[in-house]
C-alpha cells in the first residue's frame, strides 16, 4: 500500500476523528457526569474549599461536612434576587438563618446549577448567607452566585469556612494547589523539575532507543514494500509522528504533576 494512497489518507482522517471524539467525550464526562469528581467552572463564581493541608494517608469513605459563611450588605430590600449554587457533593443553603427550601443541592446532580428566588429572605442592611456542604469521597466544595438588583455576591476567597466544627478559616480556591508547609509528611519531597534533572539521561536513552526501533522498522517496511513483499500493510500514520504524539503526551503529564 502506498504511503499517500487514498486508503491511507482515509485511515489517517479516521484516526484523527476518533481522537477528537474521544477528547470531546472526556470533556463532556468531566463537565456533566456527577460520578466524576471534577469541579467544572461556570461564570464568575469560583469553587472554594477549606484550607486543609495535603494528606497522603489513605482514608475510608466517611461523610465530612463544612460550613461556608459570608456577610454582606444591601442598601434596600431587592425586588429580585436570583441564587445559583452547586455543592460537591450535597448541601443546604440558609440566608439570615432561614433555610432556602426551594433550592436542593443533591448528590445525584451536583454539577448542575440549582436556582431559586430569595429576595423575600433578604433585608436592608447586614445579611448573612451560610451553606453546609457534606462529602464522603473528597473535600466539601461550594460554588455560589447571588445576583440582586444592584450587586452580585460570588463564592471566592473572601468567604469564611469551618470544617467539621473547627475554627473559622479563610476559604481558598479549589483550583489553587494547597501549600505544603514544614511538619507535613509531604514537605521536602522531590519536585517534578528536580526529578527531571535527575532522570533525564535515562529518559533520553529510552527516547533514543524508541526512535531507533521506529525508524529502523519503518525503513524495513519500506524495503519490503519496495521489493514487492506480500501481506505487509503499513499504518497510514508515520511511526515517527506517533512517537511525537507520545512525547507530547508525556510532556503534558509532567507539566500537570
Amino acid at each position: 500500500m502506498k504511503p499517500n494512497s487514498p486508503v491511507n489518507r482515509r485511515i489517517a482522517w479516521l484516526l484523527a476523528a476518533i481522537i477528537l471524539l474521544g477528547c470531546g467525550w472526556l470533556r463532556w464526562l468531566c463537565r456533566y457526569d456527577s460520578g466524576i469528581p471534577f469541579l467544572p467552572g461556570a461564570g464568575s463564581a469560583q469553587w472554594i474549599v477549606y484550607p486543609k493541608p495535603p494528606d497522603a494517608t489513605p482514608h475510608g469513605a466517611m461523610p465530612i461536612w463544612a460550613v461556608f459563611h459570608r456577610s454582606f450588605r444591601v442598601t434596600a430590600v431587592p425586588t429580585a434576587a436570583k441564587l445559583s449554587a452547586r455543592a460537591f457533593k450535597q448541601g443546604v443553603v440558609r440566608i439570615n438563618g432561614q433555610l432556602v427550601d426551594s433550592l436542593v443541592l443533591r448528590e445525584t446532580d451536583w454539577k448542575t446549577r440549582q436556582r431559586s428566588e430569595v429576595a423575600r429572605l433578604l433585608k436592608a442592611g447586614e445579611n448573612e448567607i451560610s451553606v453546609t456542604v457534606s462529602n464522603s469521597l473528597g473535600p466539601p466544595a461550594l460554588w455560589l452566585s447571588l445576583e440582586c438588583d444592584t450587586q452580585t455576591l460570588l463564592s471566592g476567597p473572601d468567604w469564611q469556612v469551618s470544617l467539621v466544627g473547627a475554627a473559622w478559616q479563610k476559604a481558598v480556591l479549589a483550583s489553587e494547589p494547597p501549600a505544603i508547609r514544614p511538619g507535613n509528611q509531604l514537605f521536602g519531597r522531590e519536585l517534578m523539575i528536580s526529578s527531571l534533572r535527575r532522570t533525564w539521561p535515562a529518559l533520553l536513552f529510552i527516547l533514543l532507543i524508541s526512535a531507533v526501533v521506529i525508524v529502523g522498522g519503518d525503513r524495513y517496511l519500506r524495503s519490503k514494500t519496495a521489493a514487492g513483499a506480500q501481506g505487509v500493510d503499513r499504518l497510514a500514520v508515520a511511526p515517527l509522528a506517533v512517537l511525537v504524539v507520545i512525547i507530547i503526551s508525556w510532556i503534558a503529564l509532567f507539566c500537570n504533576n
